[in-house]
């Protein structure tokens, strides 16, 4: 049998495994197969019935999921907690579910005030910049959320100043010509 790989060949690399380096070289996509039978007539097929034919194969992206959580002071003092939802445990919760070695350094930082101290999340991505949940960036569609609390100190209460200042037992004097 002889394969024409069309775009997923060899030599564009878009869709073989690069095992000198051990990278993945697939890109999402759809990628065109094409299958042709050659030497129908030699013996040993003679009892057997081949057909060629195409196909097509779709790389979709691979879905990342995690879950930020942040707390602090003031916003500038947030720490924040990555967890996997699917893999509370993991000591890696997004590079982990990446592959073939790859690995992504996000940043996160408060993203529109909620009630009581909490504020969404928005989450960065070197190369791509602040992303969306639930679009692809690379091969990858990230999905994320969260919740960051910013525990503002209390002000005590300030009782404002009457003006004209009144002092208790003071009399005012009017005086008539």
């Amino acid at each position: 049998m002889a394969y024409a790989y069309g775009n997923y060949g060899k030599d564009g690399r878009d869709g073989y495994l690069d095992v000198d380096g051990d990278k993945r070289t697939n890109n999402i996509g759809g990628y065109d197969f094409k299958t042709t039978v050659s030497n129908k007539s030699e013996d040993f097929l003679k009892n057997y019935t081949i057909s060629g034919g195409d196909a097509r194969l779709t790389i979709n992206p691979k879905d990342v999921y995690f879950h930020v959580d942040g707390n602090g002071n003031t916003l500038g003092d947030v720490v924040y907690t990555v967890t996997d939802p699917n893999n509370p445990s993991s000591p890696d919760p997004i590079n982990g579910q990446l592959v073939y070695g790859e690995t992504v350094t996000p940043s996160y930082m408060p993203d529109g005030r909620l009630p009581n101290g909490h504020y969404g999340v928005s989450t960065s991505l070197p190369g791509y910049g602040p992303i969306d949940s639930g679009k692809v960036y690379g091969n990858y569609r990230y999905h994320y959320d969260g919740d960051i609390t910013v525990n503002l100190p209390s002000k005590p209460d300030i009782v404002p100043p009457v003006n004209p200042p009144v002092t208790p037992h003071t009399v005012a004097l009017l005086v008539c010509l």
